[in-house]
C-alpha cells in the first residue's frame, strides 16, 4: 500500500501531512451511495433507488487518500486519526517510525518536545486499537530518544 508522509513545522505546531491508500469497503460504498442517494433524491424531487446509483471506488478498490493535521503540545491530537487507523491500519506506526527516525541535529528543543508529544499520541491511538503483536509496532528509534 503506497504512503508518504510530510512533517514540517510552523510557529509552536508540528505539521503533518499523510498520503495513504486504502481498499474500499462495502460499508463505504453503502455510506457513499446512501449520500448521493439523498443528495440526488433531493436534486430530482423524488426518490432516486440506490441500486441506480454507481459509485467510484467500488468495494475491493483502492482509493487514495491524504490527511493533513497539526499537533500543539497540550492539545488533543486531530479526532480523525483513530478512525484512519481503523480504515487504514499501516499508516500510524509507520508515521511514528517516521518521527523518531525524523533528524534531530538542527531542531531546537520545542521542535524536539512536539515530536516526542506527537510520537506519544500516535503510540496511544495505535495501542488502543491494535493487538500487541502487529508487527508494525516493533521499531527502533533512529536516534531519537524517548523519554
Amino acid at each position: 500500500m503506497k504512503y508518504n508522509s510530510k512533517i514540517s513545522f510552523e510557529t509552536s505546531a508540528l505539521v503533518i501531512a499523510v498520503a495513504y491508500e486504502r481498499s474500499v469497503t462495502k460499508q463505504d460504498e453503502a455510506h457513499i451511495k446512501a449520500t448521493y442517494q439523498r443528495l440526488f433524491s433531493a436534486k430530482a424531487g423524488r426518490n432516486i433507488p440506490k441500486e441506480e446509483i454507481k459509485v467510484s471506488p467500488a468495494t475491493n478498490e483502492t482509493m487514495e487518500l491524504t490527511t493533513h493535521f497539526s499537533v500543539r503540545l497540550g492539545k488533543p491530537l486531530y479526532v480523525g486519526l483513530p478512525l484512519l487507523h481503523q480504515k487504514a491500519p499501516y499508516v500510524l506506526p509507520r508515521l511514528i517510525q517516521n518521527l523518531k527516525k525524523y533528524p534531530t541535529k538542527s531542531l531546537q528543543e520545542p521542535q524536539i518536545r512536539l515530536i516526542r508529544y506527537a510520537i506519544a499520541g500516535l503510540e496511544e491511538i495505535v495501542n488502543q486499537t491494535v493487538e500487541e503483536d502487529n508487527p508494525w509496532l516493533h521499531g527502533t528509534s533512529g536516534g531519537l530518544e524517548i523519554e
